[in-house]
């Protein structure tokens, strides 16, 4: 419980507070939200139950403010940036020996993200070309997707 719990505190409550905390200046300068989503908060992944659970919430709190503030005519920009393997120190720590895809650089990400948001979209995919076929995959043929997904873990090493 105290992993799903930390989990959840990082990677939605603290975007969610931030949020709160920051409307008034945001609404104000008519701004922009960059939220950093992962394929996780799409596609749920085993072994990641937690971290999955948290990208989860964090795109529907997103996607729901988003209406709400286009319903209140608002103009504030919302993005979401759903990301792929990303060779982050963290998520190479995490997942590197466990897994056998290739981490995206980080530096090629940011760029995209940054970029996103400042043309203010509704949403990112980064690696756009080998995420988006899974994305729609996930819609027409989710167990194809799950048995395809499941030939990158390396069992032996997940404890």
């Amino acid at each position: 419980m105290a992993t799903v719990t930390s989990s959840m505190t990082v990677n939605f409550l603290s975007y969610v507070q931030l949020t709160v905390s920051a409307m008034t200046m945001l609404q104000e300068s008519q701004g922009s939200i960059i939220v950093i989503s992962s394929m996780s908060g799409r596609i749920g992944t085993p072994f990641t139950l937690s971290y999955s659970a948290a990208k989860f919430a964090l795109e529907g709190f997103y996607s729901s403010l988003r209406r709400e503030l286009h319903l209140q005519q608002i103009n504030l920009s919302v993005t979401i940036a759903v990301l792929g393997y990303i060779d982050t120190d963290n998520a190479v720590k995490i997942v590197g020996d466990k897994i056998t895809m290739k981490a995206n650089p980080k530096e090629e990400c940011a760029q995209v993200v940054v970029r996103a948001g400042v043309l203010r979209h509704r949403e990112v995919i980064y690696p756009y070309w080998s995420q988006k076929p899974l994305l729609l995959l996930k819609e027409w043929i989710p167990g194809l997707l799950e048995r395809l997904l499941d030939k990158f873990f390396i069992m032996e090493n997940i404890h």
